[in-house]
């Protein structure tokens, strides 16, 4: 694969640091909810701290299969577009 050069590597730059900031805001979020989500339940803030866990559960799993699909899927591409 050659190497990126110039404007391709600032999108890449660029997204990566979105994505880490829109996570962090998304957590943020969380948080900030479980007030409301605990209310809404009728039930305590303990109760309700399974919706961090699955949360940070969901992320462990996904964040490292989107990785191994991007790049399964670009050695596709490229097997397939340079025979």
């Amino acid at each position: 694969m050659p190497a990126l050069k110039g404007f391709a590597r600032a999108i890449i730059v660029i997204t990566t640091v979105s994505a880490a900031i829109m996570e962090l805001i998304d957590t943020s979020i969380v948080n900030v909810a479980l007030n409301d989500i605990s209310g809404s339940l009728g039930v305590s803030i303990e109760d309700v701290s399974w919706v961090i866990t699955s949360y940070a559960i969901a992320n462990v799993i996904i964040i490292p299969l989107t990785g191994f699909l991007a790049e399964y899927l670009n050695q596709m591409y490229f097997a397939y577009h340079h025979q």
